[in-house]
C-alpha cells in the first residue's frame, strides 16, 4: 500500500470532518440521454440533483459518497420524465396512423396493459439498477488526501498515492468549502460540475 506525505497541518485541520454538496447533474444527464430522431424525442428531466458527501479524516484518508435516497429520488424523476415523453409519442403515433385522438389511458385500456406494466417493460429494474450503479461507481470512492496552498490532492483509491499534478483548487470560508476548479494535465473530467460548494456537517 502506498502512503501519501503528511498534509499541511493548518490546511488539513481546517477541512477535517464531513461536508455536503447538492450535486446538480441535470445538464449532464440530459446531454447523455438526449436524442431526437424520427422515432421519439426526449425533452429532458427538470432536475437530477444528488446529495454528495466528502469526509476528511485525521489519518490523511478521505471518503466520497452519494446519498442513496437522493439518487433514488433523482432516478424516479428521470423515469417519470422519460415515461411522459414515451406516452406523448404513443399518443401522437396513434393519432397519425388512425386519424383519431386517443389518450394514453384509452390506449392502455384497449391493450389491457397497465401504466406500471408498460413502464416496467420500457425501463426494467435491471436497467435502472445498472444506471444507478454507474453513477455510484463514478463518485463513491476512498483514498488519500493532501491539502496545501489552496490545492486539494486526492488519490484514486487507498492503493495509490496522490498525484502532485492532479488537484482541485479550493477556498474555505467559514463552514463553506468550495472546489473551484479541477486541474488534470491528461484530460477533462466532469469539469462542468465546478464550482462545487460543500457545507460542513455537524
Amino acid at each position: 500500500m502506498l502512503l501519501t506525505g503528511c498534509a499541511s497541518h493548518s490546511e488539513k485541520e481546517n477541512i477535517l470532518g464531513t461536508w455536503k454538496c447538492e450535486l446538480d447533474l441535470t445538464e449532464r444527464i440530459n446531454s447523455d440521454l438526449s436524442f431526437d430522431t424520427s422515432v421519439i424525442s426526449y425533452s429532458g428531466t427538470d432536475q437530477f440533483k444528488l446529495d454528495m458527501y466528502m469526509q476528511f479524516r485525521d489519518d490523511d484518508t478521505y471518503k466520497v459518497w452519494i446519498a442513496e435516497e437522493s439518487l433514488d429520488d433523482a432516478m424516479d424523476q428521470l423515469i417519470q420524465s422519460m415515461t411522459a415523453d414515451l406516452f406523448r409519442y404513443i399518443e401522437d403515433l396513434l393519432l397519425k396512423e388512425e386519424d383519431r385522438e386517443m389518450t394514453i389511458d384509452e390506449i392502455l385500456e384497449s391493450t389491457g396493459v397497465s401504466e406500471d406494466e408498460l413502464v416496467e417493460q420500457m425501463f426494467p429494474q435491471e436497467t435502472r439498477t445498472a444506471l444507478k450503479n454507474q453513477i455510484v461507481g463514478q463518485f463513491n470512492k476512498e483514498g488519500w488526501f493532501k491539502a496545501e496552498e489552496g490545492k486539494l490532492f486526492t488519490s484514486a483509491d487507498l492503493e495509490h498515492a496522490v498525484d502532485s499534478a492532479v488537484y482541485e483548487k479550493y477556498t474555505l470560508e467559514g463552514n463553506v468549502l468550495t472546489l473551484q476548479e479541477y486541474i488534470n494535465p491528461e484530460g477533462e473530467y466532469f469539469l462542468s460540475m465546478y464550482p462545487m460548494e460543500f457545507h460542513r456537517q455537524k
